[in-house]
């Protein structure tokens, strides 16, 4: 199911606004990185962000705040001891993180050529998502695969799953997040760039 568009917040904040004022859970940031596929410094700086924002949040210095990594499981933070969910999404030029009380997922994607799509959608988009695709205008087909495909991998991320071709059994199991597209609009120059999905568990799915 789709919900309302999430707000991603460039950080650091635009003068004026505070981050007190802001209210979201899960919270969207990003940060403007080199344009490049290589992702040391963006890593770093989105790191860095977090740290930042998690700094602020909870009234600790930022390196009380531990981050947490491990190849093949989402990312975490150790804040006063609560954890706090991560997920971070890289892309030439921009990466974003979404922070959570609950597990969420976040994927990016910039709108590019993409020759292969149509196979890429076969073989693991649903069935109703090609269909969304195809029902759009040719020039208008790849903003709209990016979309389906940043939803898929930004589900995968909420429920700790792998990418793997398309069934019933796992698109049920997507089936329980909400999702909700990205809202690029307070980035400037990128926003028309990107696309992204934030993913999380609908309320009644939800861990107790």
């Amino acid at each position: 199911m789709r919900g309302a568009p999430v707000e991603v917040y460039p950080w650091p904040l635009p003068e004026g606004l505070k981050l007190r004022e802001i209210a979201a859970d899960p919270l969207v940031v990003s940060v403007a990185t080199a344009d490049s596929a290589i992702r040391h410094d963006a890593r770093a700086k989105i790191r860095a962000a977090l740290r930042d924002v998690l700094s602020l949040q909870h009234a600790v210095p930022a390196e009380l705040v531990e981050l947490v990594t491990q190849p093949g499981q989402a990312p975490y933070a150790v804040v006063r001891g609560m954890k706090v969910h991560l997920s971070i999404s890289h892309e030439p030029g921009c990466s974003i993180a979404a922070l959570s009380r609950h597990p969420a997922g976040v994927d990016l994607m910039r709108v590019s050529a993409m020759p292969d799509w149509e196979a890429v959608m076969q073989d693991y988009l649903p069935p109703e998502a090609a269909t969304r695709i195809r029902r759009q205008p040719p020039d208008q087909r790849e903003r709209a695969f990016a979309h389906e495909w940043t939803a898929l991998e930004a589900a995968l991320k909420c429920l700790g799953m792998a990418l793997e071709e398309q069934s019933q059994a796992r698109d049920a199991r997507l089936g329980t997040c909400k999702l909700r597209s990205l809202d690029f609009s307070r980035c400037g120059g990128c926003r028309n760039e990107y696309v992204g999905t934030l993913a999380d568990l609908a309320e009644t799915t939800r861990p107790a």
